[in-house]
């Protein structure tokens, strides 16, 4: 038990251990929502009429398990000691990761019902439909990561608005 107890950057052996064990666990958490995608999940949505479900399944799917990663790196890094610098680091790391990873979501769900129901507008408006869906997204995602850690983002709206009048 006496190695247990040696410290490495101000955590014992043991914390480390455990936050290393913290994130394994959101491995295998991970390994059991693919298996239920994969078995059940999309099985059931394949059996619907409507594209809907199997839509958000496939735009759900990888964001979800990008989450359940980032919440075990987020509990493993709470239960060690760290300097209040490097946890503020994490902090903001973590509030933009978590923007962007609903960002991702949305993205990927909102063209793929483009994709999907745009066919009955115009076929030959999909590409441009997407395109636009996909920038406005990412622009609103990726500010809003910015501002939540603390970036003043009034002048980057002010460049994005003179942006979006030129354009039209």
């Amino acid at each position: 038990m006496d190695f247990l107890d040696k410290i490495f950057w101000g955590n014992t052996v043991e914390d480390w251990g455990i936050a290393v064990l913290i994130i394994v666990g959101a491995l295998v958490v991970n390994k059991l929502i693919r298996l239920l995608h994969d078995g059940v999940l999309k099985k059931i949505a394949a059996r619907s009429k409507s594209q809907f479900d199997d839509i958000l399944l496939d735009a759900l799917e990888k964001p979800v398990m990008l989450g359940v990663i980032l919440g075990g790196v987020w509990f493993a890094a709470e239960n060690l000691e760290m300097s209040n610098r490097i946890r503020g680091i994490i902090e903001a790391a973590y509030r933009i990761l978590i923007v962007l990873n609903i960002t991702w979501f949305a993205s990927k769900f909102a063209t793929s019902l483009v994709s999907e129901y745009g066919v009955r507008i115009n076929s030959r408006l999909i590409p441009l439909m997407k395109r636009t869906v996909l920038v406005v997204i990412w622009v609103i995602g990726i500010v809003t990561a910015l501002n939540n850690v603390g970036v003043q983002i009034a002048t980057i709206l002010g460049v994005l608005s003179v942006c979006g009048v030129s354009v039209a």
